[in-house]
């Protein structure tokens, strides 16, 4: 939480994430994983800013060239859910189970061209928006971790995205 550059920043040739949350980063996830995959499961990443320019940042970032599986979870209110950079280079990443919520204002996806993304049952929602809302359990950007356990949980669509018991 709260970093100037990446919160869970990973260069390991296939790292795996379970149960992770990063809030309030530049960009929270940042996986550089090659040939990969890197992976992510029942994740969340909220709120996501850049300190020195006062934008809001990036849920996930992904390196040209790398292979990112996410499943099971939320992105929520970040500038764009899921970047993924190729240079000319195949770059993939696949999208199984998640949310991807920002405001009207907020990419969902950002691909570079060489990469390419695959969504499977993965919702793409507006913030405050009657039909797409994905209606969060106390999704607030002052979050330290404590509390109630179903934070950030669905309450729309309960078998998608992360879900904390």
């Amino acid at each position: 939480m709260n970093n100037t550059d990446g919160g869970w920043d990973d260069k390991s040739a296939n790292p795996v994430l379970i149960d992770c949350v990063s809030l309030r980063n530049k960009r929270n996830y940042r996986f550089w994983s090659k040939p990969g995959p890197a992976r992510l499961q029942n994740c969340v990443s909220a709120y996501a800013v850049d300190y020195r320019s006062g934008t809001p940042g990036i849920g996930l970032w992904q390196a040209s060239g790398s292979y990112a599986q996410i499943e099971n979870s939320t992105f929520y209110a970040n500038g764009c859910a899921v970047r993924v950079e190729a240079d000319g280079r195949l770059s993939r990443c696949e999208l199984i189970n998640c949310i991807l919520a920002g405001d009207k204002d907020a990419k969902h996806l950002a691909v570079e061209s060489g990469g390419e993304v695959a969504k499977t049952d993965t919702i793409e929602g507006t913030i405050g928006d009657a039909e797409t809302d994905p209606q969060l359990i106390a999704p607030t950007p002052q979050w330290n971790g404590n509390g109630s356990k179903n934070v950030f949980n669905s309450r729309r669509f309960p078998n998608v995205g992360a879900s904390f018991q």
